[in-house]
């Protein structure tokens, strides 16, 4: 819902620029909201896994916080892809080409179904296969089948719109792991706590993708000020 929100804000700009039929722009603005949503939304799940096992202990101190991590790790994890592709998901939309995705994610849906039958036939599983299996599965729709059916209607390349993805994908797995290694050399007992620690770390996180994703635009952005500061010393000189 907060990813379809924060699309919702690029949305017009996307159709503006395809009816105007200025490719260029257009994937510039495509390429900008993938870095807005991808930065705010995987700085949050990060620190959401990294801190996974005390927001457990606290929301539900009588279950097993491990089985519940696990858990988020597996039904959250899709979400990194969705951030960053979500905005190309509704490119298709302004183009109106979803015939082939809304089928291909219907397929999808059918064998998510079957698989799961399979095996709660046949073998003896653990319930975990089920959201496992529905997360791969739409891992590969939106992560795989999207880029290159919109890419190909576009013409571009598909890493393209997949190089901010591969990055977060880094990033969000490190702080995930730094985060919860951290925890555990941290007591946190408290919502209090909980809720400082996850600030702390939600602004450091939010700097580090902040820094690697737009890392270019940082750069022509401090070079930009350093250039118009010398501008400005050599008129205050003269």
């Amino acid at each position: 819902g907060t990813i379809s929100m924060l699309t919702g804000v690029f949305v017009p700009i996307i159709t503006y620029k395809f009816a105007e039929q200025n490719k260029i722009e257009l994937i510039a603005v495509l390429r900008k909201s993938q870095k807005v949503i991808g930065i705010l939304t995987c700085s949050v799940i990060a620190v959401f896994i990294g801190l996974s096992i005390p927001f457990f202990r606290l929301w539900t101190p009588k279950e097993n916080a491990v089985y519940l991590m696990v858990l988020t790790i597996i039904v959250i994890f899709p979400h990194i892809f969705v951030s960053t592709l979500w905005p190309v998901f509704n490119l298709d939309i302004v183009m109106n080409k979803v015939k082939m995705p809304s089928i291909v994610m219907l397929l999808l849906g059918i064998i998510n179904v079957v698989i799961a039958l399979i095996f709660k036939k046949l073998f003896n599983f653990q319930m975990e296969i089920i959201p496992i299996v529905s997360s791969l599965l739409f891992i590969f729709w939106i992560a795989i089948y999207i880029p290159v059916y919109t890419c190909k209607k576009l013409e571009i390349k598909t890493k393209i719109v997949l190089i901010d993805t591969f990055k977060l994908i880094i990033t969000t797995t490190v702080i995930s792991i730094i985060i919860f290694l951290l925890q555990k050399r941290i007591s946190i007992n408290s919502w209090y706590s909980f809720f400082i620690i996850g600030i702390i770390c939600g602004i450091i996180t939010l700097l580090i993708n902040s820094i690697v994703v737009c890392k270019r635009n940082i750069y022509l952005v401090i070079q930009r000020i350093m250039k118009n500061e010398y501008k400005f010393k050599i008129f205050r000189s003269k």
